[in-house]
């Protein structure tokens, strides 16, 4: 038997990162996850995605059960998050260790979907890597060059502090931001 529902996640306890988090720019983030859930858990588990809002994420679950009276829940999706939070650093969103969503919407809408959900696309041709381009594009209207400056700054303040894998993220990040520097001054 399937059992649908529908699901919005939001960050649990979100980092300064995190609350300023815009999930439209991740959108190739959010897609590998669901492409590496719903392979794990072909058969068995399912997720769609439905709607990528500026800190929400909206998705169907599809869980195949024996028995009626379970009762999906939240926990169905850890996989999904720790796609998210362990293979593309989503640690740095999150200030509590392992635990980066929670769900603020758990609703079973089997009766609405179960006809059409197979029909349904893992991922909407709308929520592409170009929609996340264009956010980008205007998310930098929102930070000027300056306070570019002072995050860069402060993130090489606190690349030391923290556990292991706050540690490491802030690292690879710094890592990061100065290839993208020394690669468009050469």
């Amino acid at each position: 038997m399937q059992k649908i529902c529908r699901v919005v996640l939001v960050l649990k306890v979100p980092s300064a990162a995190g609350s300023s988090l815009d999930f439209r720019t991740k959108l190739e983030d959010i897609n590998y996850a669901i492409t590496q859930f719903n392979k794990r858990f072909e058969g068995f588990k399912q997720v769609k995605l439905l709607a990528v809002k500026n800190q929400e994420l909206e998705f169907l679950l599809s869980i195949e059960v024996e028995d009626k009276s379970v009762i999906p829940n939240a926990r169905d999706l850890s996989a999904f998050s720790k796609r998210l939070y362990h293979d593309r650093s989503w640690s740095i969103y999150s200030r509590e260790n392992a635990k980066l969503f929670t769900a603020t919407v758990f609703e079973d809408v089997t009766e609405e979907y179960a006809e059409h959900f197979e029909n349904l696309p893992d991922i909407p041709k709308n929520l592409t890597k170009t929609v996340a381009n264009d956010v980008s594009r205007d998310i930098n209207t929102q930070m000027n060059d300056q306070q570019a400056i002072e995050a860069f700054e402060a993130l090489l303040k606190i690349q030391n502090i923290g556990d292991e894998n706050k540690r490491s993220t802030r690292k690879k990040s710094i890592i990061e931001i100065k290839s993208i520097l020394l690669s468009t001054l050469s």
